[in-house]
């Protein structure tokens, strides 16, 4: 009986771990993909390819996710890019490598983004810019020389809600100056102002005529808060409100990242009454 319960048992385990090598083919016969997928799920060492039969990629997978050190390479067999995984993101140091062997670029990852300071290199070994991101995006001073070592320029980035954030306290400062200049800063030429008057009906304003009420003639005092900066590539909308003793402004501002950084293109306003 004792054996009997025994071998029913090494049969569930055997159900329930079941394991298959998977060879995947390209149409001229060579090995295109090669792995164990257990229950279905890719786990353990994956090698991948190029149709030369030189290997494009290997690594690890856990639970179908990649796991550990994973290395590309160049069809030429050069490695490409080497760094690890940890539950399907990138983390812990990456290395890229020019076709030539070169190193290419180095730097941190942090649940799958790029973080602290990054270097990049020209195929001559030389660097070619270095800097800091912050969760994938560049920030502060970034410097780039030629292929000479020569000091080429200094860039100051600011990440893009940070950038946006200082254009809409622009149109805080302006608003509390009286000071269409420093308004003017924050909004692209062609922005207009929309919103519902009183009599419930659509009114529309250039951005100019929304200026003109601006004289520098008196300083207004208001309560200012950011609700959100909500960004998708080079399109933004940002909640804001302006409050006053009585009534307060509740603003939508759409905004467009153009050759001259971000700008207001369009302010949906509401006034509301204490």
């Amino acid at each position: 009986m004792k054996k009997a319960v025994i071998s029913i048992v090494v049969v569930l385990l055997t159900i329930s771990t079941y394991a298959q090598q998977q060879n995947v083919y390209y149409d001229n016969g060579t090995l295109k993909v090669s792995g164990t997928k257990t229950n279905g799920v890719d786990t353990g060492i994956w090698n991948y390819y190029f149709e030369n039969g030189k290997i494009s990629k290997t690594g690890n997978y856990t639970n179908g996710k990649l796991d550990g050190q994973w290395k590309y390479y160049y069809d030429n067999g050069t490695l490409r890019i080497i760094g690890s995984y940890k539950n399907g993101k990138d983390v812990g140091l990456w290395k890229y490598y020019h076709n030539n062997g070169a190193l290419r670029a180095i730097g941190d990852y942090t649940n799958g983004k790029q973080t602290g300071q990054w270097k990049y290199y020209h195929k001559n070994t030389s660097l070619r810019k270095v800097g800091r991101k912050e969760k994938g995006v560049d920030i502060g001073a970034w410097k780039f020389y030629d292929e000479k070592g020569t000091l080429i320029k200094v860039a100051i980035k600011l990440n893009d809600k940070k950038a946006i954030e200082a254009k809409i306290n622009l149109y805080f400062e302006g608003s509390r100056t009286d000071n269409p200049d420093l308004l003017r800063k924050a909004f692209h030429p062609n922005a207009t102002l929309k919103f519902i008057n009183g009599n419930g009906d659509y009114t529309e304003r250039t951005i100019e005529k929304f200026f003109s009420y601006f004289t520098n003639t008196k300083t207004r005092s208001f309560e200012s808060k950011i609700y959100f900066i909500d960004v998708a590539g080079t399109t933004a909308n940002v909640k804001l409100s302006t409050k006053y003793k009585t009534y307060q402004y509740i603003d939508y501002m759409n905004m467009l990242k153009t050759k001259e950084g971000w700008k207001i293109v369009s302010k949906i306003s509401h006034k509301e009454f204490f």
